[in-house]
């Protein structure tokens, strides 16, 4: 559980149920420890230059920069509807977050975070056709974009269940919550290479930014919850229970 609340993290999308450890060096928080959630939060701090590099151990992908080979994203919402589908997808900045607060209750196996990250960068390879705001949205090539700062509210429930004699935490639902305060895009490949269309999107897009940041954090939170996932599930699919948080 430890070094899951980098918000964009991405590692294997099935459950590998060998067991392993953490590593010697990953610090260890007791499950019956009255003061564990000051031990998580003093954990974040601990992992974050481990998790800088990569964990290969337990399968977390280096942070910085971080890269997602490819993805699809759709939304259908009054401000925003799109579809755009992303490779090479790479952000910077993701390993430099402030965990505020932790909170984790061991008899509803729910946990909580609040986390602050300065302003990611984002380039990828892009197909996107659609609408945010007024703003028509058709093209595919290069896209580079800023965000931030980033708040997040993270919560993850789950279950423990047993896998031949020994517990794993077993997530059943996340949900993330953002809020950007600022942000600005630079699209490529716009409308066929016009030139003229190109340019006039893009500079609504950055004129309006505020309001598309909002149109589209919907989105922004799937991918997150989705990414998320998929580390929860490798993770936590590998390492059993009691070696996350012993007695």
């Amino acid at each position: 559980m430890l070094p899951i609340l980098a918000i964009f993290v991405l590692c294997a999308s099935t459950i590998n149920c060998i067991s392993h450890d953490l590593p010697d060096y990953f610090p260890r928080c007791s499950i019956d420890d009255p003061n564990l959630n000051k031990c998580l939060l003093k954990a974040f701090t601990t992992v974050r230059p481990y998790v800088k590099k990569g964990v290969k151990e337990i399968g977390i992908l280096p942070f910085e920069p971080l890269v997602l080979s490819t993805f699809s994203l759709s939304q259908e919402t009054n401000l925003a509807n799109f579809t755009v589908t992303a490779s090479n997808f790479s952000v910077r900045g993701i390993d430099n977050y402030n965990v505020k607060e932790t909170n984790y209750n061991p008899n509803t196996l729910v946990f909580s975070t609040k986390m602050e990250f300065d302003p990611l960068s984002f380039s990828t390879i892009y197909k996107m056709f659609g609408r945010i705001l007024h703003i028509a949205i058709d093209g595919k090539g290069e896209a580079e974009a800023a965000l931030g700062p980033i708040n997040a509210t993270i919560v993850i429930k789950g279950e423990l269940i047993d896998t031949e004699g020994t517990e794993y935490y077993n997530t059943a639902n996340i949900k993330v919550i953002l809020s950007i305060k600022d942000g600005n895009f630079t699209l490529g490949g716009l409308f066929g290479g016009d030139e003229t269309l190109g340019r006039a999107a893009n500079e609504a897009l950055n004129q309006f930014s505020p309001e598309v940041i909002e149109a589209v954090t919907p989105a922004i939170e799937q991918l997150a919850e989705e990414m998320i996932m998929k580390f929860m599930k490798s993770f936590t699919g590998s390492v059993p229970y009691y070696k996350i948080f012993p007695k």
